[in-house]
C-alpha cells in the first residue's frame, strides 16, 4: 500500500523527492515510539474490547463502519490542536473515510486470525510507523499530498475487503465476547 501510494506520488506530482539512506537507523525509535502512542492502547479498547462485544450485535461491515465512526471521533482533537508531526496534514472528512476503511481492514485481519489482538496492534502499529518513516527517508515529500493518496488506496483495499466477501459473514462470539474457533474462520 505504502510503495504504491509512494509511486503514484511521483508519478502525478512535480515535486523533487530524494531518497536519503542515512535515515534508516531511525526505524527502531520510531517503531517504539509509534507502538506507545497509540497502537497498544486504542487496541486494548478497540478490537480488544470493543470489536467482540459489536460482533456479539451487529455484522463484521457494521461493526466496522460503526467503530470507525467513534474511531475516527476520538482522534478530532488533534484537528484542533495542530501539534506538527501528530496532526493530520488533511481535512478531516478525508481522514474519517481513511479511519472507516482502516477499523474494515484491522476487522478482516481480526477475524481471519480468530480474534488475535496481537495481530490487530501490529497491524495499527505498521500503518502508522510506515507512515512516519517514509515522510522521513524521504525528505521533500509532501505530507498532505502522499497522505491523500495512501488513505484513498486503504478506502480502495477496504472495499475490495467488502465486495470480495472478506468481511460479510458474522464472526460467533462467546457470552464475554471472545471469537469462538470455527474452521470457517481459519482460512
Amino acid at each position: 500500500l505504502y510503495a504504491l501510494s509512494l509511486l503514484v506520488f511521483l508519478l502525478i506530482r512535480d515535486d523533487v523527492v530524494r531518497f536519503d539512506p542515512s535515515r534508516w537507523a531511525t526505524i527502531f525509535p520510531i517503531l517504539a515510539y509509534g507502538l506507545l502512542s497509540g497502537p497498544l492502547g486504542e487496541e486494548l479498547g478497540w478490537r480488544g474490547f470493543a470489536l467482540p462485544r459489536m460482533l456479539q450485535r451487529w455484522n463484521a461491515l457494521w461493526s466496522s463502519l460503526l467503530l470507525g465512526l467513534v474511531w475516527g471521533a476520538w482522534h478530532l482533537p488533534l484537528f484542533f490542536w495542530k501539534i506538527p508531526g501528530l496532526s493530520p496534514p488533511i481535512p478531516f472528512i478525508n481522514y474519517l473515510l481513511s479511519i472507516i476503511a482502516f477499523a474494515i481492514l484491522i476487522t478482516w485481519a481480526f477475524r481471519g486470525t480468530r480474534g488475535s489482538l496481537f495481530v490487530a496492534v501490529f497491524f495499527h502499529l505498521w500503518v502508522n510507523s510506515v507512515a512516519s518513516y517514509v515522510a522521513y527517508l524521504f525528505p521533500g515529500l509532501d505530507p498532505a499530498g502522499f497522505t491523500m493518496i495512501k488513505n484513498w488506496l486503504m478506502v480502495a483495499a477496504a472495499l475490495g475487503v467488502v465486495l470480495f466477501g472478506g468481511i460479510r459473514s458474522p464472526m460467533q462470539v462467546d457470552q464475554g465476547g471472545q471469537p469462538l474457533v470455527r474452521s470457517e474462520y481459519s482460512r
